[in-house]
C-alpha cells in the first residue's frame, strides 16, 4: 500500500504572524484610500461615520477637472510597454538558463552578479 504524503498544515502561530502582518501592512492603506475621499478639514479626524460621506469627486477632480487623465494613460501604456518587452526576454532566458548545467547556469549567474557591482562609467 502506498502512503500518502502529509498535507501541510499551517501552525497556530503562522496564522498569528499573517494576521499581525495584515494589520500592521493594510491599516496605513487602508487610511490612505478612506483619507482620499474626504477633504483637507476631514482628514484628521477619518472615523466609522466620515466613511458614509466618501466621495469620489477628488479623484474626479485630479483626473479630469486638472488635466491629469492623460498623464495616467501615458503611465499605464509606458508600464504595460516595459513589461511586455521583459517578459518577452526574461522568459526564453529563464527557460534557456533552467535547460544548462548546474555549473554553467551558476557561473553565468556570478558573472552577472558581478557586473552588477561594477560602477557605471559616466
Amino acid at each position: 500500500m502506498k502512503k500518502r504524503a502529509r498535507r501541510f498544515r499551517p501552525s497556530v502561530p503562522a496564522y498569528i504572524v499573517a494576521s499581525l502582518m495584515i494589520v500592521l501592512y493594510g491599516s496605513p492603506l487602508a487610511f490612505l484610500l478612506l483619507g482620499s475621499g474626504q477633504t483637507a478639514g476631514t482628514l484628521p479626524s477619518v472615523s466609522p461615520a466620515s466613511i458614509t460621506d466618501y466621495s469620489l469627486s477628488n479623484y474626479v477632480d485630479y483626473f479630469v477637472v486638472y488635466g491629469n487623465g492623460p498623464s495616467l494613460w501615458n503611465s499605464a501604456v509606458i508600464a504595460l510597454g516595459a513589461t511586455t518587452l521583459i517578459m518577452a526576454f526574461g522568459l526564453p532566458a529563464a527557460y534557456w538558463l533552467s535547460r544548462l548545467s548546474p555549473f554553467a547556469s551558476s557561473a553565468l549567474l556570478i558573472i552577472v552578479v558581478f557586473l552588477q557591482m561594477l560602477p557605471r562609467q559616466p
